[in-house]
């Protein structure tokens, strides 16, 4: 499976970022990653074989979501965060600036970039906005904020534990909503993809 991996099917994946329960036809899917559908087909196709999607017919349509039975899906989400992050890192400049300066912080937990930077929607006045997923001391929080006064930017950081993480998520707070929803993760991509998708199995479950 791995060596069958490409730009291709990370886009795919990387459909469902927002919603692990999206559902798709194979045309929605074509429009949204600016594919043929035709094209798609041998990537979907390998997908259901290997039981990374599952499909369902309605009417002549097959619909594709993705098996959260399917532990491997996970790997495959976080492939196609890394994506994102790569592709923001190469196009922003300051964005890669501040990725290099929290390499050096050594931290513990998951750090995240939302609103305009992740949708790439920013112009010269935009703050940055961040969320931390772990335990943040106030000297690296400091550090972080301070990052954007070299550069005449302010960053918005609000940092949870993973508990307060999790109670927002089933609470289907407001600020976690819009994270979920438009997000690129800068460091230790697995913490926040591991907390979303237990909270996505549990709802399944339920």
């Amino acid at each position: 499976m791995v060596e069958n991996i490409n730009n291709i099917k990370l886009e795919l994946i990387g459909l469902f970022r927002s919603n692990y329960f999206n559902r798709f036809y194979i045309i929605e899917m074509a429009k949204l990653i600016g594919k043929s559908h035709v094209s798609l087909l041998p990537h979907l196709k390998s997908f259901e074989k290997n039981k990374i999607l599952l499909s369902k017919n309605i009417g002549k349509s097959k619909v594709f979501s993705l098996n959260l039975e399917n532990n491997q899906v996970r790997e495959f989400l976080s492939l196609s965060e890394k994506k994102e992050t790569l592709n923001l890192l190469n196009k922003e400049f300051l964005i890669k600036k501040l990725y290099d300066e929290v390499l050096k912080l050594d931290l513990n937990g998951c750090l995240i970039i939302f609103g305009s930077y992740a949708s790439l929607t920013h112009n010269k006045e935009s703050d940055i906005d961040l969320l931390y997923l772990g335990e943040l001391k106030g000297g690296k929080k400091k550090e972080i904020k301070d990052f954007g006064k070299i550069y005449h930017k302010e960053i918005h950081l609000t940092s949870m534990n993973l508990n307060q993480f999790r109670e927002q998520l089933f609470k289907q707070g407001i600020l976690v909503k819009e994270i979920i929803n438009n997000h690129i993760i800068l460091y230790n991509h697995d913490i926040f993809i591991n907390e979303v998708w237990r909270h996505y199995y549990g709802r399944k479950e339920r």
